[in-house]
């Protein structure tokens, strides 16, 4: 399993690790991810983890399967909404 971070500096000030996510897989993670990254970035990820990335539709259609938020927003909501009858 590819686990991809996008914006891992968001997260954490160099006082939280990533490393109980290698446990399941391989970890990629990012500082920051510029909206022109994501689709590159994600293609090929079993799972994304994000903070402050704006994860469109048509940028989620990229990822393979699983996607996890450490915030949450007006987005993310109206994202699950268009997305639920999927």
């Amino acid at each position: 399993m590819k686990i991809v971070i996008l914006d891992a500096a968001t997260v954490t000030a160099n006082d939280i690790s990533f490393d109980c996510f290698n446990e399941f897989g391989e970890v990629v993670a990012y500082d920051l991810t510029p909206e022109e990254k994501l689709n590159e970035r994600i293609s090929d990820a079993d799972m994304v983890i994000t903070n402050k990335c704006v994860l469109t539709a048509t940028v989620m259609e990229q990822a393979k399967k699983l996607y996890a938020k450490t915030a949450t927003g007006n987005e993310y909501a109206e994202f699950m909404s268009q997305n639920s009858s999927k």
